[in-house]
């Protein structure tokens, strides 16, 4: 849906046709994450479909912090660590006595 908003020449066959293709040669360990290297792809197989170079890189972008910002509540629970109960607390919510 994004791609479709920031570059609307792209028809939907073109992004189910090309973000594969994308997806598998960022994959290739030439740079840290395809860094770089997705988005050139993105610039390329985008701007043969039909959209300008910005409207693709900002498509490139997108895809690549979409999953960052996604994952963001996962970062306060790993920074902050689990919150498991005491066993006197557990012991206390069932009615029973810590031994």
């Amino acid at each position: 849906l994004a791609g479709l908003t920031l570059a609307p020449a792209v028809t939907w066959y073109q992004y189910f046709l090309y973000v594969p293709l994308i997806i598998i040669i960022g994959s290739v360990p030439i740079s840290p994450g395809g860094l770089g290297v997705t988005e050139y792809f993105y610039v390329t197989f985008l701007a043969s479909a039909g959209a300008t170079a910005p409207e693709a890189l900002a498509v490139a972008l997108v895809a690549r912090l979409f999953p960052m910002i996604c994952s963001l509540p996962g970062l306060v629970v790993a920074v902050t660590g689990p919150r498991r109960p005491g066993v006197e607390q557990m012991q206390a919510e069932l009615g029973g006595s810590a031994r």
